[in-house]
């Protein structure tokens, strides 16, 4: 990372078979309700070290809406854990403490495990918080940012797979990248949206077209300001040609890669 954030809390607990698809109702946010499967004993553990490391945090010290913040994540965190929730993300208590959690499921292969705490330590480890470029002072609209998702989520599935590769001996990783976002195409059309596959995809083709480095993507420097929002928005030529034709992809020997006019476009 070329702006490390030192200080992240790692959390991985296992749920069991799901009870209730879309229970956002419950956790407001967009989680599964999963049988709990830690004990009494664990969960109490579990939280009571949450609830520790969250109380120790600057975000819980400095008073004003960063206070209110850090507070808020403690009771979403203990709502999540304790009911169930099928949660992949990265809470953000402030800038300078971050959260990478993850709650697998039986049904969840060891690999794809690995991939998304990958996914969610990239966020926590970059400088990456639309709450840091719009705090709620209403200084900056916060949707400027949320329409940019496509580049986050791109970035962080980009990273996870490159970093898998790197850890289980995989010398190429984009067979896997560009294999997922295909199959992304197949299931869900070629709209982008904040699809991670999808998007990963279109960061890929940026990268081999010129318009981004892979140092780029893997030290996430592209968030190490707030320009972001606007570098990675249709109004930017490039941006805007790898979002439209990111999906242009082909398999060739085994081999996945982009077509010719993809890349010559």
């Amino acid at each position: 990372m070329s702006a490390l954030q030192a200080d992240i809390l790692g959390v991985i607990w296992p749920v069991g078979a799901m009870i209730r698809e879309n229970a956002r109702d419950k956790f407001d946010a967009p989680f599964n309700e999963m049988q709990v499967t830690l004990s009494d004993t664990e969960l109490s553990g579990l939280l009571a070290d949450i609830d520790a490391w969250l109380d120790a945090t600057p975000c819980a010290t400095v008073g004003g809406w960063r206070t209110e913040q850090a507070m808020d994540q403690k009771v979403r965190l203990n709502l999540w854990i304790s009911g169930g929730a099928d949660a992949a993300t990265a809470p953000d208590p402030c800038f300078e403490s971050r959260m990478a959690i993850y709650a697998y499921s039986p049904d969840v292969s060891a690999a794809t495990a690995q991939r998304v705490y990958l996914h969610e330590l990239y966020h926590a480890l970059s400088s990456y918080l639309t709450t840091y470029c719009a705090p709620p002072d209403g200084s900056e609209d916060p949707d400027k940012y949320d329409a940019q998702g496509w580049i986050a989520e791109g970035t962080a599935e980009y990273f996870s797979y490159v970093v898998q590769a790197e850890v289980n001996g995989d010398p190429y990783p984009l067979n896997a990248i560009l294999q997922a976002a295909n199959t992304g195409v197949q299931e869900s059309g070629t709209d982008l949206g904040r699809d991670a596959a999808k998007s990963a995809a279109a960061v890929r083709l940026m990268i081999e077209r010129g318009d981004l480095t892979e140092a780029d993507v893997m030290g996430a420097t592209m968030f190490n300001d707030c320009d972001w929002a606007d570098d990675f928005s249709m109004s930017n030529t490039a941006a805007a040609y790898a979002r439209t034709n990111w999906h242009l992809i082909e398999q060739s020997g085994g081999t996945w890669g982009f077509t010719a006019a993809a890349l010559n476009g």
